[in-house]
């Protein structure tokens, strides 16, 4: 099934969305001690505008989405660069067991209809001691997506009840932050980004 992702694929580099992507990626760059040998894995890639942000700070880059077209845009951007492309639903399938030392995700959450089974899924991929840096909307009424709420299953997240499930989940919040905001149809939008370690 062609989604928004796949037709949008192609014009989705543009405006605030490069803005968001380069702040979060050095808003984690802050707080993630990165170095050559650890493997990244982007869920929820998109065309790759946060993954690239890592690209000379990490061995490997794996970048994982649901969007056939939004993956091809996002190997059009590797040229010799050790990327790896998967199609992924979180819903249907588990991630692999302690593969990467950094998982990153950028306004992906809202889209995963089971929080709680997203972040399992990433505890259970890193590394122990691995990092797991997070960015979404704080919570709102439903009127960001300027095309509707088809594939939306949260109108954001509430600052409290986030970092509580982290913890449940088997993290250590590391930094939290509200690092971009938005004014749009006379209305305030903030996002987040949660940065944990996996602890256990």
């Amino acid at each position: 099934m062609t989604t928004r992702f796949d037709t949008e694929a192609k014009t989705w580099d543009r405006g605030r969305r490069v803005e968001v992507a380069m702040t979060f990626a050095n808003c984690i760059k802050a707080h993630v001690p990165l170095n050559a040998t650890q493997r990244l894995l982007d869920y929820g890639c998109g065309t790759g505008l946060v993954a690239y942000q890592f690209i000379q700070e990490v061995a490997q880059i794996t970048g994982m989405d649901s969007s056939e077209k939004m993956l091809e845009s996002f190997l059009e951007k590797a040229e010799s660069y050790p990327v790896k492309a998967v199609k992924h639903d979180m819903m249907q399938n588990d991630l692999p067991a302690a593969v990467f030392e950094v998982v990153v995700s950028s306004m992906a959450m809202h889209h995963i209809q089971d929080t709680a089974r997203f972040f399992q899924q990433v505890q259970q991929t890193l590394t122990t001691g691995g990092y797991f840096a997070v960015a979404d909307l704080d919570k709102e009424d439903g009127t960001f997506h300027d095309k509707g709420n088809e594939g939306v299953w949260h109108f954001g997240f509430e600052r409290q009840a986030m970092c509580e499930l982290l913890v449940q989940s088997g993290f250590q919040l590391v930094h939290f932050e509200y690092f971009f905001h938005i004014e749009k149809n006379n209305k305030h939008y903030q996002i987040f980004a949660a940065i944990a370690q996996k602890v256990a």
